[in-house]
């Protein structure tokens, strides 16, 4: 059986269920209409599509306010001036960093700010997910004034609630999952001026031609989604759901749906061309994909069994499944005076030495991911160290800081931050 996300577009669905029913032989189901919320499931059997009660924080009305990047920051030290926890969702790390560092003009009070996104070494980012959940989370000891800057990391997993929210625009799918943090759970002394489920969208700013322009938004997300994504928005004041649910996201992903006829001229010739390098966009993925080699689901395989061009084993089933920039798991070790340490722990590390299975428990937990262009192929050229043999290890890489906590890679400036996480800034 396939279980589906209530979210997906039709057309998502229709596709995914398309392909799972070729897989298992079966002829193409119709996809049964229902309203959302839904649970589509499909079987050898039949396929059914089931609508069912929203959860009491779903049923409401969100409302919007449109703000400037420049603004909002002063705006929000005001409406938190009574208390209330907030957060902050940012499309990129580096993004996430900055605001964090300008919000400490504003919230300068020690326990008041903090900054959560998957930059961070393992071991810090499990300590501040622990932080969250006990202060936000349903049964948390909420602060009595808290900004949360953070990246998609908060979007999904966490069971986490604010009284507030302030992102960056994304895809209206996940604009929508976001605010489902907002006002979650049930509160008895929620601030007054925060009593009602509000989200602030930072608006895009327009180049000189009034075309409109994602900024960091734009590195992360198709541009013809954020683009109908924005228009779908832009002049909401509030959102009713889950009743508009449906209604906005084939707003956004129904690419047969022709943009309005009364469209600005300037955004009606983006639609058209951003659909069009969508589409090029999606040709160039489905032609990837082709080349892959997946044997049957229903034999016994082995990694080396799946290939991808002249690629095999782990790296080949890793690019089979990477849509985005590649990205290399890179550990974090210090020089100092007593030899090569784990940053913070102080654990002692030899490079000469096969590491026992603790060891490697604690090389990762001073891991992060790493996807920034440029710094992931100098990462990359660099030699694994021989000692590390092991299947959890083999594919890392290792950075050793200074006594500042600092590496030069290549024209690369790695620094680690225990407030900040890896930042990551060119020579």
């Amino acid at each position: 059986m396939v279980a589906l996300s209530a979210t997906l577009p039709t057309e998502t669905r229709r596709k995914l269920l398309n392909a799972y029913a070729k897989g298992c032989g079966c002829p193409q189901p119709e996809l049964p209409p229902a309203e959302y919320p839904r649970l589509t499931t499909f079987t050898p059997h039949g396929i059914s599509a089931k609508s069912f009660a929203a959860s009491p924080h779903v049923i409401r009305s969100l409302n919007l306010r449109w703000v400037k990047d420049a603004e909002w920051a002063e705006a929000l030290q005001e409406k938190l001036a009574g208390g209330g926890c907030a957060a902050v969702i940012c499309s990129t790390v580096g993004r996430a960093q900055e605001v964090f560092q300008r919000l400490q003009e504003y919230f300068p009070k020690k326990g008041e700010l903090g900054l959560f996104h998957g930059r961070f070494l393992f071991v810090d980012r499990d300590r501040i997910e622990e932080d969250c959940l006990a202060s936000f989370g349903k049964t948390g000891q909420r602060p009595k004034r808290y900004v949360l800057v953070a990246t998609q990391v908060i979007e999904q997993s966490l069971d986490v609630d604010f009284d507030l929210m302030i992102s960056d625009l994304a895809p209206v799918d996940l604009l929508l999952q976001r605010s489902g943090r907002l006002h979650r759970h049930e509160r008895e002394h929620r601030p007054a001026q925060l009593a009602e489920p509000t989200m602030w969208l930072i608006a895009p700013n327009l180049d000189d031609h009034s075309k409109v322009q994602f900024a960091e938004a734009g590195f992360i997300y198709d541009r013809h989604v954020l683009l109908r994504s924005w228009l779908a928005l832009r002049d909401r004041t509030s959102v009713q759901l889950p009743d508009m649910m449906d209604d906005l996201i084939e707003s956004v992903y129904d690419l047969g749906r022709n943009c309005d006829p009364n469209l600005e001229a300037i955004y009606a010739e983006d639609w058209q061309t951003s659909l069009r390098e969508y589409h090029l966009d999606r040709e160039k993925r489905k032609n990837t994909a082709q080349q892959a080699q997946v044997p049957p689901a229903r034999e016994n395989n082995k990694p080396e069994h799946f290939t991808q061009g002249d690629e095999d084993g782990e790296d080949a089933v890793a690019a089979m499944t990477r849509l985005g920039e590649k990205s290399v798991t890179t550990i974090f070790l210090q020089q100092t005076d007593n030899g090569l340490v784990l940053p913070d722990s102080k654990i002692s590390i030899d490079l000469e030495q096969s590491p026992n299975l603790d060891t490697i428990r604690s090389l990762l937990e001073h891991s992060t991911r790493i996807s920034t262009k440029g710094l992931v192929e100098e990462l990359l050229r660099q030699e694994i160290s021989k000692r590390w043999t092991s299947a959890l290890l083999r594919n890392c890489r290792h950075v050793v800081l200074n006594e500042q906590s600092e590496k030069e890679v290549g024209k690369w400036k790695l620094k680690l931050d225990r407030e900040k996480g890896v930042l990551i800034s060119k020579i």
